[in-house]
């Protein structure tokens, strides 16, 4: 068995901003929320928003979510390394073990399932990728439901 502090170094470097709930090991650990609206995340998991700075009404429930963004607002990521690499943006929905793998930067992301992700304003490229996609995590392909 192994124990964990889980509260070690959540919302460490916080000091101006309320609103934010952090529980797990480093848990918006980066967090110093300067500008006058930031606040609001919750980060649910160890790594959860580590990296996180400044933004508004995030969402980060698992494992290492969101945990290389930086600044961005009104993103959720729900799941194992849901969202992951995103360093910077808003308004990203990310479902799902691993989802968004590889996505780095970008507004209005949608990614459901593993390694699986597309824009609002591609969604010829998004509906290829859902039906040719293959994950090495899971031998089951990603399948796209309805995007609107």
């Amino acid at each position: 068995m192994v124990l964990t502090r889980p509260l070690a170094d959540a919302l460490r470097e916080n000091t101006t901003t309320d609103s934010n709930v952090a529980v797990g090991d480093s848990a918006l650990g980066s967090f110093n929320g300067t500008g006058a609206f930031d606040g609001a995340n919750t980060a649910l998991g160890s790594i959860a928003l580590v990296s996180e700075t400044s933004g508004q009404e995030n969402v980060a429930v698992g494992w290492r979510a969101l945990e290389s963004l930086t600044t961005g607002s009104n993103n959720t990521a729900l799941g194992w390394r849901s969202g992951d690499d995103v360093s910077t943006g808003g308004s990203g929905v990310f479902i799902g073990s691993e989802a968004g793998f590889g996505v780095t930067t970008g507004s209005n992301i949608i990614a459901i399932g593993a390694f699986l992700s597309g824009v609002d304003s591609d969604l010829a490229s998004l509906i290829t990728a859902v039906t040719s996609a293959t994950s090495p995590a899971s031998p089951f392909p990603p399948r796209l439901l309805s995007v609107s």
